[in-house]
C-alpha cells in the first residue's frame, strides 16, 4: 500500500465528488465500469462450407461453438492489476544439456572401465560429466527458489494493488480517478497505477 493512503476510513457522501469538476453525477466505482465495459459472448450452432477440387463440388456440415470477449477503450484503461506469471522452467536446452552430461559420463564411465589404453581418458570424461551434472543441478535449483520467492513477493504485493484498485472510483466527466476523501490522489484515468 502507498504512503499515506488510508483506504481504511469512513466516508461521508461528500467524499464520493469528483475532486476536480465538484459533481457526483458521473461519479462511478472504477470496479463496476470495468465490468460494464467487458462482454463474453458464445455462439453454437450449426455451419455450412461449400468447396471445389477437382471440378468435384464438397459440401460440409458441422457443428461449431466459439466464445469471444469484447471490451471498450475505458474499460481496458481501468482494468485491475493483472496476476503476475508463474515463473517458468529453464527449458528445453537446460534438460538436453543434463542429459548430454549424463550420456558423455556414461560413456567415459565405459571408457574408464575397459582394460584398455584409454581408462584414464574415461575417467577424466565421467568425473567431468559428473562434477558438471551436479553442479547444473544444484545451480538450477537455486534459481528455482529465488524465482519462486520473487514470485511469492510479487504476489503478496498483486493483492495489495487488487484491493486498492477496489476502493477506486472514476468520474466519466474529467476521466480521472480518485479514492474517495482524498482529493490528492486524483489523476488521470491512464495513470491509475500510480494509485495502486
Amino acid at each position: 500500500m502507498k504512503k499515506g493512503l488510508d483506504l481504511s476510513m469512513q466516508h461521508s457522501p461528500e467524499d464520493f465528488t469528483c475532486p476536480i469538476c465538484k459533481q457526483i453525477d458521473r461519479v462511478e466505482k472504477v470496479s463496476a465500469v470495468y465490468e460494464a465495459g467487458t462482454s463474453i459472448g458464445a455462439y453454437s450452432g450449426g455451419t455450412v462450407g461449400v468447396g471445389m477440387a477437382g471440378g468435384v463440388v464438397g459440401v460440409g456440415v458441422a457443428q461449431t461453438n466459439m466464445t469471444g470477449m469484447s471490451q471498450t477503450n475505458r474499460s481496458l484503461r481501468l482494468a485491475p492489476p493483472p496476476q503476475p506469471q508463474l515463473p517458468q522452467g529453464e527449458g528445453c536446452g537446460v534438460g538436453l544439456l543434463l542429459f548430454l552430461c549424463f550420456a558423455v559420463g556414461l560413456v567415459g564411465l565405459g571408457m574408464a572401465l575397459a582394460d584398455n589404453s584409454e581408462r584414464l581418458i574415461g575417467a577424466a570424461l565421467f568425473t567431468v560429466c559428473t562434477a558438471g551434472f551436479v553442479s547444473l543441478l544444484v545451480v538450477l535449483g537455486r534459481k528455482s527458489r529465488i524465482k519462486k520467492a520473487e514470485h511469492a513477493q510479487q504476489i503478496v504485493r498483486w493483492q495489495q494493488a487488487v484491493a486498492n484498485w477496489e476502493r477506486l472510483y472514476y468520474c466519466g466527466r474529467n476521466d480521472v480517478v480518485f479514492i474517495p476523501g482524498n482529493s490528492e490522489t486524483c489523476v488521470p484515468a491512464y495513470e491509475l497505477y500510480k494509485l495502486l
